[in-house]
């Protein structure tokens, strides 16, 4: 990973790309939407 976690809130936030390489899932990107789908 080359970013380091965020600590927050009581919270810890890891960037989105590194969690769905983690959880072996697919990302998809909707343009019109502006949104990202992941899918294990």
């Amino acid at each position: 990973m080359d970013v380091a976690p965020e600590n927050k809130d009581g919270r810890t936030m890891l960037p989105f790309c590194w969690v769905v390489q983690a959880l072996g899932a697919s990302v998809q990107w909707d343009e019109a939407t502006k949104t990202v789908t992941m899918k294990l």
